[in-house]
This record gives C-alpha cells, sequence and structure tokens, in this order.
C-alpha cells in the first residue's frame, strides 16, 4: 500500500547543508543491495526532538519519508509519503517538515519530557558522495 504526499509542494530542493545550518544532523546512513540486487538505501536525520527518515521502498523504485517527534506519547510515528522518486524530492518533502515543526521542539515541550533531550551525536560527514546514488 502506497501512501501519497498531501503536503505542500517543496519550494526548491534542499541539500544537507541545508539541514545541518538549522541544527539537523544525520545519525545514520546505510546503502546495500537485498536479496534481489535492489540497491536499497536508509538515512535517518535527528534534531532536538525530532526524527526524520529517508528508506528505499520495498519495490526497490521509490522512497519514503518517516517522522517522528519525540512527545509524551511514544510511537508518534508517521509516514509522510512512499512515492517519492528521487532521493532530493524525498529530502525536500523531510525538511519542510522539519521547518514546519521549527527545526526542534519548542521549549513548553522540551520542559515536559522525562529525557534530556541534548544531542550527544556528532554530524557524519557532509561529503557529497552520501547522496550520490
Amino acid at each position: 500500500m502506497s501512501v501519497k504526499y498531501r503536503g505542500p509542494e517543496p519550494t526548491r530542493k534542499f541539500t544537507v547543508s541545508d539541514f545541518y545550518k538549522n541544527g539537523i544532523i544525520i545519525t545514520m546512513f546505510l546503502k546495500w543491495k537485498d536479496h534481489e540486487g535492489k540497491r536499497m538505501l536508509r538515512c535517518v536525520f535527528r534534531s532536538n526532538g525530532l526524527l526524520g527518515e529517508i528508506r528505499r521502498t520495498c519495490d526497490g523504485v521509490h522512497f519514503a519519508v518517516d517522522v517522528e517527534d519525540d512527545s509524551l506519547y511514544r510511537g508518534n510515528q508517521q509516514c509522510l509519503t512512499t512515492e517519492c522518486k528521487t532521493v532530493g524530492e524525498a529530502k525536500s518533502i523531510l525538511f519542510m517538515w522539519f521547518q514546519k515543526k521549527g527545526f526542534s521542539l519548542p521549549e513548553h515541550r522540551k520542559a515536559t519530557l522525562v529525557a534530556d533531550l541534548r544531542m550527544s551525536y556528532t554530524q557524519l560527514s557532509l561529503s557529497p558522495f552520501i547522496f550520490r546514488y
């Protein structure tokens, strides 16, 4: 079952540098081939309290964008779309979601969290090879 994107169309192509400039870092990046030889990808972006993921769908053709905000209610995960034709399109949709959320949780929501959300992660290399596919 596919999930069609219902949000606003991206205004431009966003790059990994745009994420980094707004406090969003890449915490995981995986590329592999599945048992049928299809090239797969998984990349996780994170800021204080917000998590986004770009992944290749099972068909090996499209990309999916999944998001989650760290709130009191765990499991608040949502799939924005499974129909992106390029990684660039998926990055732009994910960036606009982070932008809509203010790039991190508001201070009043951070105060209600049980766990400290300060990042202890380090940014992975911003080399252009990350999204060369």
